[in-house]
């Protein structure tokens, strides 16, 4: 989804993301926590920022596509939870990467109305 060292969205990740805002523009209210990750090149505190503006990168696309920004929840998680090795430059690669979970309001939860 990134390239090393970059909160840039890739072009090939770059449609998903608008089918995700497609898909929130019409159930308004679904949220979406987004989580940005990292390999473990560089140190801890620099990847924690890198996947925070990763997630940030990826919010932001998908506000620009009519999401209120209120509706996208951002966290960084550094490379504290790899999904395959760092040992080797494929694992790295699955290592940048940004997860979304799209979230319906529980029963009880507060819906504000205008």
């Amino acid at each position: 989804m990134f390239a090393y060292d970059s909160a840039n969205i890739s072009r090939e990740f770059a449609p998903a993301l608008r089918q995700v805002a497609r898909i929130m523009s019409k159930r308004p209210r679904i949220k979406a926590l987004i989580t940005g990750h990292t390999d473990s090149n560089g140190s801890d505190s620099y990847n924690l920022d890198l996947s925070m503006r990763r997630a940030e990168s990826v919010a932001d696309l998908i506000s620009a596509e009519g999401i209120e920004r209120s509706r996208l929840r951002t966290e960084g998680r550094g490379e504290q939870e790899p999904i395959a090795s760092n040992a080797t430059e494929q694992g790295q690669q699955q290592n940048r990467r940004v997860e979304m979970i799209l979230m319906r309001p529980q029963r009880g939860d507060r819906v504000r109305r205008n």
